[in-house]
């Protein structure tokens, strides 16, 4: 859950927020959203097979990915197309991200935290 500008100082929450190395760090970044954002909750719902897929891509395809990544998000209406055009190395890890093509609908406990003022992370519109 977002910290509000605080940071811990205790080296556990440090590593697991940001990684032990900058490859740590850079896997998670490219996290889908939600998983970054509520760690504890996707850890095995969700965010263990996307860890599996995105290990099992060589650096190569880790760029395309953060590539298509940067289109989809660029253009949220145009998703559907361009998923359409995607091939089968990439096409199952953006289901984590854009499930049937489009932003994953909030949890019920997403929607309750965004009520009481806690900032989801991502956004839950067009597309």
């Amino acid at each position: 859950m977002a910290t509000r500008g605080l940071v811990s100082l205790n080296q556990d929450f440090i590593r697991g927020a940001f990684g032990e190395t900058l490859e740590d760090f850079l896997e998670i970044l490219s996290m889908p959203d939600r998983y970054l954002i509520y760690r504890q909750h996707y850890a095995n719902d969700g965010a263990a097979d996307w860890k599996r897929m995105f290990c099992r891509l060589g650096s190569g395809r880790r760029e395309l990915l953060l590539e298509r990544l940067q289109e989809l998000n660029a253009e949220p209406r145009r998703r559907p197309e361009l998923l359409a055009r995607v091939g089968p190395p990439l096409r199952p890890i953006l289901e984590h991200y854009y499930p049937g093509g489009h932003t994953a609908p909030r949890t019920r406990e997403e929607d309750t935290w965004a009520q009481q003022g806690v900032s989801v992370g991502y956004d839950s519109g067009p597309g």
